[in-house]
Order: structure tokens, then C-alpha cells, then sequence
């Protein structure tokens, strides 16, 4: 095998060594995405519209969910965006008005508002809107080169939710497998207490 450049979720690059056998395979340490440390925007140097071109995923919190969305209402209010308010709860219209505005070539106040529809339903455990974020920051000219990075940001806040959503099914499974062992244990001390 020859060394490979290899992306992390967070877009820094990495080399792995070659590995030889299965034993070097499990005797290497387990690679562990690096974080950007340092991202060259700070949510306080960007309006909340701009958020979805400038931050990435893993750096909005419920907090910036709850901004955001105070945010859009309020525009929808002011500048009679009626297709922003009719949106606001449905993920399949916002991220159709979305995929309208493509190709962009410029970011208009248009554009900045149909991303952040998108934005928000991402934020708020829609898969769907999340993907298609990803999928047009790929494709958006933007004033910075960090792009990719959000792209990817997007697509890692729908892996650690799949996985945060097996990792729960399987813990309830798993309490629902005890439940029914020690029901079935009370059982058969109850029929050999009668025994």
C-alpha cells in the first residue's frame, strides 16, 4: 500500500502510513477528526443572515437556532418576504425555493434569506435541508475560501445525528431486552413458587 492524502470531516488534510499486515492495523491509534481550532469568522463580525455562508454547523447552538429564527421572522415581517413566512415550517418549500435561486452567481438579500430558511430547518434535525445546504455551499461563489469546510461541517452535523439517533434506538432496545429478561425471570420464580 502507498501513503494517501485522506480529508477529515473537518477538511484537514492528513496522511496515513501504509499498513502491512492486520496487526499494524489494530495496533495504530484510532484517527480521530481534527477541529479547525481557530475559524477566521466570528459570529459576533457577521449578521445571523450571513451565518449560513460564514459559520459552520458544529459552531451554532440552540441559542444561534433561536436567533436565527427571531431573525427571519422579522424580516418576513418587515419586508413582506410572504413566501419567507409561508416557508417557516415546511422543509420541503423552503429548501424547493432554495434549489429556484440556483445557479447563484451573486448573494442577494433573496438568496441570503432562502439559505437561512434552510439553515433553520437543518438546525432543527431536518436531514433533508441539511444535505442541500451542504450541496449549495459547494457551488455558491463566496468571498472567503472556506466553502468546503462548511459544505462538510453540514454533512457531520447529519452523521453525528444518525449516529447519536442509533446510539439511543440501540441503549432503548437494549433496556427493552433487560424489561422483557426480567419479566420472564419474575415469571418463572412466580410458576416455581407455585410449583
Amino acid at each position: 500500500m502507498r501513503s494517501s492524502d485522506v480529508t477529515l470531516v473537518t477538511g484537514a488534510p492528513a496522511v496515513l502510513s501504509p499498513i502491512t499486515s492486520p496487526r499494524e492495523y489494530a495496533a495504530r491509534p484510532a484517527a480521530r477528526p481534527r477541529q479547525i481550532i481557530s475559524w477566521p469568522f466570528n459570529q459576533d463580525d457577521v449578521t445571523p443572515l450571513q451565518w449560513w455562508r460564514t459559520m459552520p454547523a458544529d459552531r451554532l447552538n440552540d441559542a444561534q437556532h433561536l436567533l436565527l429564527r427571531a431573525t427571519l421572522e422579522k424580516v418576513s415581517l418587515i419586508k413582506g418576504r410572504e413566501w419567507l413566512s409561508g416557508m417557516r415550517g415546511d422543509a420541503a418549500a423552503s429548501i424547493a425555493i432554495a434549489l429556484h435561486c440556483l445557479p447563484i452567481t451573486t448573494v442577494t438579500l433573496e438568496v441570503d434569506l432562502a439559505m437561512n430558511a434552510v439553515a433553520l430547518h437543518a438546525l432543527g434535525g431536518d436531514a433533508a435541508s441539511a444535505l442541500v445546504l451542504s450541496h449549495i455551499l459547494r457551488r455558491v461563489p463566496l468571498d472567503h475560501p472556506f466553502a468546503r469546510d462548511l459544505a462538510l461541517s453540514w454533512l457531520a452535523l447529519n452523521l453525528r445525528r444518525v449516529m447519536q439517533m442509533r446510539t439511543k434506538e440501540k441503549a432503548q432496545a437494549s433496556q427493552a431486552a433487560e424489561g422483557d429478561r426480567s419479566l420472564h425471570h419474575g415469571d418463572a420464580l412466580f410458576m416455581g413458587d407455585r410449583a
